[in-house]
C-alpha cells in the first residue's frame, strides 16, 4: 500500500502532523531541504490500521476474491483481509476525523455570546451588517439555516418569511430577526442524541472472520 500523503507537501506547522501537533511531527521530512512530504513511513496504512483496530477484522493473511457475497479462496489475485476490509478501515477512520472538525468558537458564536448587542474582536461593525443582510434583505436565511447552514440538505423548512419581524441590534447599523439567535443555535453542533448519520439500506461487506480452511 502507498505511504499516506505520500505526494503532498505537509507544512511543519500543520496542527495535525506538523512539529506542534498533539503526535509530535509525523512527517517525512528530508534532511537536506527540510521539507516533509507524505508520512513517516513508520505510519504505513498497514501499521496504522493495525494499530487502531481490532486484529480480528486485518490478521488473516491468507488472500481470497468475493464472488457473489462469498468469499473464495485465491492464493494468486485474491487479497487479504485486512486489504478486503480497507473501505471499512477508511470509511471509520474519515468519520472519527470529521468529528473532531467541530466549529462552535468562531467570532459568530462569540457574538452571541456577547448578547449580540455589540462588536466583538472578529464580528465588527462590517460582519454584524452582513447578518443584518444575511438575516432580511439578502433573504439568505430562507435557504441557509439549519446546523450546516443548509435547510434543504437536512430537510429543515426555514421558519423565516419575508414579512418576519426584526429588531434593531442596539446601537449597531442594520437590523436582526428577533429570532436571529436561532441561527447561532443551529449551527452548533448536534447534540449526541441527535447526531446519527443517514444509514445506508445497502451494508457494506465487511470480512469479520475467515474460514478455518480453504
Amino acid at each position: 500500500m502507498r505511504t499516506p500523503l505520500d505526494d503532498q507537501v505537509i507544512d511543519a506547522t500543520d496542527s495535525m502532523f506538523g512539529k506542534f501537533a498533539e503526535f509530535g511531527d509525523l512527517r517525512a521530512v528530508n534532511i537536506r531541504t527540510g521539507v516533509g512530504r507524505g508520512l513517516d513511513p513508520k505510519y504505513s496504512y498497514i501499521n496504522l490500521i493495525k494499530k487502531s483496530f481490532d486484529p480480528r477484522y486485518w490478521a488473516d493473511a491468507r488472500k481470497w476474491r468475493i464472488v457473489n457475497g462469498k468469499l473464495v479462496a485465491d492464493p494468486v489475485n485474491g487479497y487479504t483481509q485486512l486489504e478486503l476490509n480497507f473501505s471499512m478501515f477508511w470509511g471509520i477512520s474519515i468519520m472519527l476525523y470529521e468529528a473532531t472538525l467541530i466549529s462552535d468558537d468562531s467570532p459568530f458564536d462569540r457574538f452571541f455570546d456577547n448578547g449580540a448587542f455589540s462588536p466583538v474582536p472578529g464580528f465588527g461593525d462590517a460582519e454584524i451588517r452582513g447578518l443584518g443582510v444575511f438575516s432580511n434583505e439578502g433573504g439568505c436565511i430562507h435557504c441557509h439555516t439549519g446546523p450546516v447552514l443548509s435547510g434543504p440538505a437536512v430537510g429543515i423548512k426555514s421558519p423565516f418569511t419575508t414579512t418576519a419581524s426584526t429588531t434593531s441590534v442596539s446601537g449597531r447599523p442594520g437590523t436582526i430577526p428577533a429570532s436571529a439567535a436561532s441561527i447561532r443555535s443551529a449551527t452548533r453542533s448536534p447534540s449526541p442524541g441527535n447526531s446519527s448519520p443517514a444509514r445506508s439500506s445497502r451494508s457494506p461487506t465487511i470480512i469479520r472472520s475467515i474460514p478455518a480452511s480453504g
